[in-house]
């Protein structure tokens, strides 16, 4: 599916696919001239996660939302709101009740990056990010 959101998404086929520079060039079946194919340049696309091959040992993003979030001591931090992307790096938005919304990067720095825990745990202290929670 592609499309602006989600809700407004049409389904499609991919009919081809390569690389031109840092950009990915897709050709899908609802688009039949450039000009057409212009129209949904920057377009979302949307798969459902059944069709995304992945091994036992990874996940997506995804399956990182709804997740709690606990410190290296294990006190708890909040939940996992969404993971985002605004270009330079990956952050998780955390929702707590008691401090607002935190965006933590998703570094080496701050998280295991095995992603082995449920609760997800920081291998920090949560007094590293005093100071950065916005209220809501």
């Amino acid at each position: 599916m592609i499309g602006k959101t989600l809700a407004t998404a049409a389904l499609c086929k991919v009919k081809g696919l390569k690389q031109q520079g840092p950009r990915s060039i897709i050709r899908v079946s609802t688009s039949q001239s450039r000009n057409s194919a212009e129209s949904i340049s920057g377009f979302q696309i949307f798969v459902e996660k059944s069709c995304v091959p992945i091994d036992d040992d990874e996940f997506l993003w995804d399956d990182l939302s709804g997740m709690a979030l606990v410190d290296s001591d294990g006190t708890e931090v909040g939940v996992i709101e969404s993971v985002e992307n605004l270009g330079a790096s990956d952050f998780v938005v955390v929702v707590s009740e008691k401090n607002g919304t935190l965006e933590i990067p998703v570094v080496a720095t701050y998280f295991d990056m095995t992603f082995a825990t449920d609760p997800l745990q920081l291998i920090v202290p949560l007094a590293t990010f005093d100071g950065l929670w916005s209220k809501k």
